[in-house]
Formats: structure tokens, sequence, C-alpha cells
């Protein structure tokens, strides 16, 4: 999983080198956008390992479905059964995303075994099966969709929003900026990190990221709720 992480970060670093040579040493960089790219790699190639490529369409697909389900009415009952255009699309959508998927379920059983976050998916509803006994084959496909589904949308935006938070606090105190490079080139000198790096590492910027941006939700939460 670090090797992924790693190889995806890699490319859009060397995109972002590219850009800055390119534009005589400074460039315009819209890093939410591509932290949120650089997220979307990394989630399609754990959970789809070699057709990760599959992964980046069906990801594509399910972004679509989440914006045409924002602009849907909220607090009117029923409203979500409905045939509008709105609800319309998004049965479309939905019905496409899952179409998706269940073909590269298809593909994987009928190809090699791979151990990524699918293949963990479909062993999960092989032993509820032979645990619970015998179900239905639209009580599988139903478990392996809504997994698909919640590892997107549970790990997209929150992985963005938290890299984008610590890179905003990197620049706004240098202090803590020199302190992550100065353990970085401690530990991995000239390597790229990896699992065992990760885990000697303090993780000092890690912990006041979490710190801060949970403090930042408790503001939120707080003013909303006086609201």
């Amino acid at each position: 999983m670090v090797n992924l992480m790693v190889d995806s970060t890699t490319l859009m670093l060397r995109s972002w080198e590219s850009r800055i040579e390119n534009e005589a040493g400074i460039a315009n960089i819209k890093i939410d956008e591509d932290l949120r790219i650089l997220s979307a790699d990394i989630i399609s190639r754990a959970c789809f390992g070699s057709n990760y490529s599959q992964g980046e369409e069906i990801f594509l697909k399910l972004n679509t479905l989440q914006r045409i389900m924002s602009k849907g009415n909220v607090g009117v009952p029923g409203f979500r059964f409905l045939p509008s255009k709105n609800n319309r699309a998004m049965w479309k959508i939905e019905k496409e995303f899952n179409s998706m998927i269940l073909k590269v379920v298809k593909q994987r059983n009928e190809a090699s075994y791979e151990k990524d976050l699918l293949q963990m998916i479909l062993e999960g509803a092989k032993s509820y099966i032979d645990y619970y006994g015998p179900s239905t084959d639209s009580f599988r496909d139903n478990f392996i969709v809504d997994n698909c589904k919640n590892i997107y949308f549970a790990d997209h935006e929150t992985t963005a929003i938290t890299a984008s938070w610590s890179l905003m606090l990197l620049a706004a105190h240098p202090e803590w900026q020199a302190r992550a490079r100065a353990e970085v080139l401690e530990i991995c000198w000239d390597s790229l990190p990896d699992a065992n790096m990760l885990q000697n590492m303090k993780r000092y910027v890690f912990c006041f990221t979490i710190y801060i941006y949970s403090y930042c939700n408790s503001i939120m939460s707080f003013s909303y709720c006086s609201i």
C-alpha cells in the first residue's frame, strides 16, 4: 500500500516540477484539485490493482453521481422516489456504476489472484455466505458494490482535505516544516519512504494536523448547533 502511495505521489510531484520549469520558475498550481486526483488514483490502484484504469473510470462515474445527488431536494419525504429529471439521471448513473463494478468483479473471478481491496471485499462476501448460509446473487452483488462505494466516499475527500490542510499548516509554520524535513532526511536519506521508515517517524506534523483539523471541525459543529 505504501509503495502505491509513493509511486502516485512521485508522479504528481514530477508534474509540479515540470510545470514550474516550463513557466520560468513560477507556476500557478491548484494543489487541492491535484490532491483530489492523487487520492482518487491511490484508491483506484489499491482497490482494483492491475485494473486500476477501470477503477479510475468507475471513480469518475461515482464522482458524477455524487454531484447529481448534491443537487437533489432535501427535506421532502419520498421525493427521491419520484421520476424527476435529477432522480432519473441519478438512477441512470448508479446503474452504470453498478454494472462497471460487477464487470471488474467478473474479470477478477476469471483471472489470477490479486491481493488488493477488491479481493478482500470478495473474500468478505464469500465468508459471509459461508457463515450465514447461501444467499441470492443480488445480495452478494449489493454487498460488493456498497463496499466499493464506501471506500470511495469515505476515503477520497477526507484524505485530500487532510493532505491540503497539512500543506497549509506547514506553509504557515516554517518551524514545523523545518522539523519535518529534518526528520525525513534523517530517516529516509536519499531513498523513497517505505512502511518501515514511516513507522520510525515521530509524525509531529501528522499529529499536529489531526489535532488542529479536529478542533476546527468541533468549532464548525458548535457554530451550526448554535445557529
